[in-house]
């Protein structure tokens, strides 16, 4: 089963104080939930914990500079619905933003396959996120003062957002893109401003086809719980030329 994205909601700081909360919906079947956190300012704010609809999410990647911090959360199975997502935190709150982006088609055991985390100081950063698995996504995510653009292997990817609250310190820019053949994916920005900031990026797996449940078999050859031979029911089968 192919992933595709299934939902996104933005938000942007935590002026009210810890936890931030606010909503996401989950429609689909085998739903996943990614959540990060962008912080800036002197005091970049430390992200403790997230739930969604009260359940935890796993921490997959985070890193920081000295005054900007991003990391990101997971979540296998979400609650499909409108749910609230709260974010616990320390430190600086108003300077923060929040993305949060479901998929469908996510495997149901090992939904992240491959995380990475740097930093920079530059105008052109770049990360590299290495899938394992065919047709996986490749979420990243940059926190800096202002970003103009995103490229991923000189192509253009899906703008999930890029937000910056009232204050100044920080804007942040998730993006995503289906890598379709398993192996390195570069990312490379292009940003007006070179202040040091972090990057974060996942790879996320996709679902695999569901096989035939409860398949015995002798020598390598099917011989229980078949339901069907050229349309006919045989349910059952328990032996092979009549021995058991």
């Amino acid at each position: 089963m192919a992933i595709a994205e299934e939902n996104t909601t933005t938000d942007v700081g935590g002026a009210g104080g810890s936890p931030i909360t606010f909503s996401h919906t989950c429609t689909g079947s085998d739903l996943g939930l990614i959540v990060a956190v962008f912080t800036g300012g002197a005091t970049a704010g430390t992200v403790s914990g997230i739930t969604y609809d009260g359940v935890s999410m796993t921490q997959e990647a985070t890193t920081s500079t000295s005054n900007r911090r991003a990391v990101i959360f997971s979540l296998i199975n979400p609650s499909t619905g409108s749910n609230t997502v709260s974010i616990a935190y320390t430190g600086n709150g108003p300077e923060m933003t929040e993305v949060a982006v479901s998929y469908t088609g996510v495997d149901q055991t090992d939904m992240v396959e491959a995380t990475n985390t740097d930093t920079y100081s530059s105008t052109s950063p770049s990360l590299s996120v290495t899938t394992v698995t065919n047709g996986a996504f490749v979420f990243v995510g940059e926190c800096d003062n202002t970003n103009t653009d995103t490229t991923l292997d000189g192509s253009a990817v899906s703008r999930l957002a890029s937000q910056q609250p009232s204050g100044p310190g920080v804007s942040s820019y998730a993006a995503d893109i289906l890598k379709v053949t398993a192996g390195a994916q570069s990312i490379a920005w292009t940003l007006t401003d070179s202040s040091a900031g972090p990057l974060v990026g996942v790879a996320i797996k996709p679902a695999v086809g569901a096989g035939p449940a409860n398949v015995k078999s002798w020598n390598g050859v099917a011989i229980a719980s078949i339901k069907s031979i050229n349309g006919l029911a045989i349910a059952d089968i328990k032996s092979i030329n009549s021995l058991e």
